[in-house]
């Protein structure tokens, strides 16, 4: 049975279908490419910043699209049906921006937030660090009072948007007083002191630059401090209540299928797998090709099959069906055992 959109009216519906053109048109032609030189694409940024679907579930008095979130988040399905690195940074800016919308000062709203939203400005979320990513309270990333301004130091692991962003949403401990002892900051691009690694070698999402952000005494004005000393646990928290609903959407979108093929009903090549383990233990004598011919994409998701003569390899994230004769990698396993499916992004799955 389809799916029924629900729009609260004509007018969202409008919105829905300038979606679609412009990731018919801007994003889908682009999208392959850039996934596969592993290229940011920052000017898409810009252009769904100018048609206005970058911030939409923010008011209009500062740029925004005043949309409801039943809204928006269709127009994130949208975007990552087509290609979902975007739909994650979309997500992201919008998680980005909503400390300061929400808890920011009349002051710092209309000095930042005007940039923030029209798409000039693009933003990251620095929450997660590597010892600390499901257990935030954890975080050891330090921002020491000193005059009028704060002194920030520490590091913060899968970082969407690490270098390429134009401002850094950082929380940081403030206090030795544990989930209560953490604050929320406002840092710039271009923050000396602010650093980035080189970015992750991931499984997927390649066109979705993601980093550790290190703070090496990185000074900001105590201006910067949005909310007050101690809240910023309670600020991340509020704002991955609706960011974990973005990337949900995005996830949507990717599961959809190209335009004319059935959803799939369950994962591609699975009992197809099986049988042909059945098949070998039964005593299946046939022929295996050799290991020159089975070839793997370094870049693809998974480890994917290469294309040529051995199965097709979706960008979008899917994989494809083994050849036959063929069965995908093993995944890569951890030092604890636990097989590693890719590197998780701050503000993509649990920052939002």
């Amino acid at each position: 049975m389809p799916a029924t959109r629900h729009l609260p009216n004509p007018e969202s519906a409008d919105l829905i279908a300038l979606t679609r053109e412009i990731a018919a048109k801007e994003l889908a032609p682009n999208a392959a490419d850039a996934e596969r030189t592993e290229t940011f694409p920052r000017e898409v940024f810009a252009t769904l910043g100018r048609a206005g679907l970058l911030t939409l579930p923010y008011p209009e008095e500062f740029g925004g699209g005043a949309q409801p979130y039943e809204v928006y988040l269709q127009v994130l399905e949208e975007i990552g049906a087509v290609w979902a690195s975007v739909g994650v940074g979309v997500s992201v800016h919008a998680l980005s921006c909503f400390p300061l919308f929400a808890y920011g000062t009349d002051e710092q709203r209309a000095e930042w937030l005007p940039g923030m939203l029209s798409g000039e400005q693009l933003g990251a979320y620095c929450l997660s660090e590597a010892h600390a990513g499901s257990d935030p309270a954890a975080m050891r990333a330090k921002a020491v009072r000193d005059g009028d301004s704060y002194v920030l130091n520490g590091a913060k692991a899968w970082t969407t948007h690490g270098g390429e962003a134009d401002f850094y949403t950082v929380m940081a401990r403030t206090a030795d007083t544990g989930s209560r002892g953490i604050s929320c900051f406002h840092v710039p691009a271009g923050t000396p002191g602010l650093e980035f690694d080189e970015p992750e070698d991931k499984m997927g999402l390649m066109g979705s630059t993601t980093a550790t952000v290190r703070l090496v005494d990185a000074r900001v004005p105590a201006a910067n401090l949005i909310g007050h000393e101690g809240q910023g646990l309670s600020i991340a928290l509020a704002g991955l209540d609706a960011g974990r609903l973005g990337i949900a959407a995005v996830a949507t979108g990717l599961r959809r299928p190209p335009q004319g093929r059935r959803p799939p009903l369950r994962p591609r090549g699975v009992h197809r797998q099986a049988g042909r383990h059945r098949q070998r233990d039964e005593g299946d004598d046939r022929r295996r090709p050799g290991p020159r011919r089975r070839r793997l994409h370094p870049r693809l998701p998974g480890g994917a099959l290469h294309a040529r003569g051995q199965g097709h390899a979706d960008l979008r994230g899917h994989e494809p069906d083994p050849a036959p004769g063929h069965l995908p990698p093993p995944r890569p396993l951890t030092s604890d055992g636990l097989i590693t499916v890719g590197m998780i992004p701050d503000g993509a799955i649990l920052d939002g």
